[in-house]
């Protein structure tokens, strides 16, 4: 996903994962040049989901709160 690199956005993308149950595997976190915004940067978080199901309900509610999956 792409985050705008301020403080914050790490713990908003954990407590998203936190409250729907995901289990956080690895993160990995760069400072992007192929994003369009100048202070953007790339966030990949490998979790443990339930099913395809919980997989969707994540990215369902990642793109209600406005991040660009």
């Amino acid at each position: 996903m792409e985050l705008d690199d301020k403080p914050g956005q790490l713990l908003e993308v954990n407590a998203v994962l936190a409250a729907l149950g995901a289990n956080v595997i690895s993160v990995y976190h760069e400072r992007s040049a192929y994003s369009q915004k100048i202070n953007a940067c790339t966030l990949k978080v490998k979790i443990e989901t339930r099913n395809m199901e919980h997989v969707e309900l994540i990215k369902k509610t990642f793109r209600e709160k406005g991040f660009n999956l």
